[in-house]
């Protein structure tokens, strides 16, 4: 059973959905309600994670599917974390040095 590392992936996605920047980043383009939201919903799935692993030979082939998917979409998210986290360096060296609005010109690929 793979819940120790879905929990470990959870644990770290929570962790980057607390950085500084990227809270600040959200308040720059009103987005603190959504930010909280995904923590909540994070903080949420660590906790049935957490039961999970106490319980770990009870759970069924559904929740144990259900765990591994888990850990895929905490890796994902934790990759467009790092790459949001890039952009906000690379945007954070513009002339000024600072993160508007205005700076907000690039896309996601």
């Amino acid at each position: 059973m793979d819940v120790a590392a879905t929990l470990t992936a959870a644990r770290t996605l929570s962790a980057a959905l607390q950085c500084a920047e990227l809270r600040k980043l959200c308040s720059i383009f009103n987005y603190e309600p959504q930010l909280q939201k995904l923590l909540d919903i994070v903080k949420t799935i660590e906790n049935f994670l957490l039961d999970a692993d106490v319980k770990c030979r009870e759970l069924t082939n559904d929740d144990q599917y259900w765990v591994k998917n888990l850990k895929d979409v905490f890796y994902d998210a934790d990759d467009l974390l790092d790459e949001f986290n890039t952009v906000a360096h690379q945007l954070k060296r513009m002339p000024g040095g600072k993160i508007t609005k205005k700076s907000s010109q690039w896309r996601c690929a």
